[in-house]
């Protein structure tokens, strides 16, 4: 069993994972020790984890096959629209779900606002800044723990693919409510999509850029 857990798993790609999950509670923890905005605090462990997965990882990446920059460009532009098209159409299909549990007594209009939705609104109450800072660094950080680590620390591809889009839809859902629940439909296909293209092209430089460059967009539309 343990011969087999080496052969399999190499733990070592664990810690960027605890590394992130850290950082989350000391965001929470600053927030409440030093009074500061939770959109800073969230902010502030963002820019620590990115710190870390950098010099964690430099070596490991540098490693990598080279991939020149033009591919990695045109590897954004194949793949964004195809997230904004799959966003498009998964939050018709989320829409029209709640629309039917309305209709049918199952909800209640107060009930249509997700979690994630929430929270996202009472960061942008408080200031734009830190959470346009987090969101743009969410593409480095994600990418490099939910994509390439979790491609390192499982040998099996297959398993490292499902493991990789089962856990940053899991982490992007609440579980509070039915809305949240069905909002995951969105963030699953979201997951799904950005795990394909770094199992497609081996490239965490196109899958951080891509990541960025939605979360970038869907900023400015939401502003």
């Amino acid at each position: 069993m343990t011969k087999w857990l080496k052969n399999s798993i190499s733990f070592r790609y664990f810690l960027p994972w605890l590394m992130v999950t850290l950082a989350d509670v000391f965001a929470v923890l600053l927030s409440y020790a030093f009074h500061f905005s939770l959109g800073w605090a969230i902010c502030f462990s963002s820019m620590i984890s990115c710190i870390f997965l950098y010099f964690f990882l430099k070596n490991d990446i540098r490693k990598e096959p080279s991939i020149p920059l033009e591919n990695s460009f045109k590897t954004v532009l194949l793949y964004l629209p195809v997230l904004f098209l799959a966003n498009g159409l998964t939050g018709m299909l989320v829409d029209a779900i709640q629309q039917g549990l309305l209709n049918a007594g199952m909800l209640q209009a107060s009930d249509l606002q997700t979690t994630n939705q929430a929270v996202i609104d009472m960061l942008y109450s408080e200031n734009m800044i830190p959470v346009a800072i987090s969101c743009l660094l969410a593409g480095y950080s994600e990418e490099l723990v939910y994509r390439y680590s979790t491609y390192h620390m499982f040998h099996h591809p297959k398993a490292a693919f499902f493991l990789s889009w089962f856990f940053f839809g899991y982490a992007h859902v609440s579980f509070s409510s039915i809305t949240s629940v069905i909002s995951g439909i969105t963030y699953f296909t979201m997951s799904f999509i950005l795990t394909y293209v770094y199992h497609r092209h081996r490239d965490i430089r196109a899958n951080i850029l891509l990541h960025a460059s939605m979360n970038a967009i869907a900023l400015m539309m939401m502003s």
